[in-house]
């Protein structure tokens, strides 16, 4: 199997689940993180950029990641 680097969204879904049982802490609100995930990962890949609070397509190349080709598109 390839080493590849977890995405920030993967990353948070780890932090939400339960040590012992695997399974995703129930009550958690998970859209906020995730999109907040996805939008930091976009910005770290440098496919979009803030500007003056407008969120703007730097870079309209596929990530490669299928979640993060869809938030890219918006």
């Amino acid at each position: 199997m390839a080493n590849r680097t977890l995405t920030l969204q993967e990353e948070v879904l780890l932090v939400g689940l339960n040590d012992t049982t695997g399974k995703v802490h129930r009550g958690f609100n998970w859209l906020y993180p995730l999109n907040a995930a996805a939008l930091a990962e976009l910005v770290l890949r440098r496919r979009i950029t803030v500007n003056a609070g407008q969120v703007v397509v730097s870079n309209s190349k596929p990530v490669g990641d299928d979640v993060l080709d869809v938030a890219r598109r918006g």
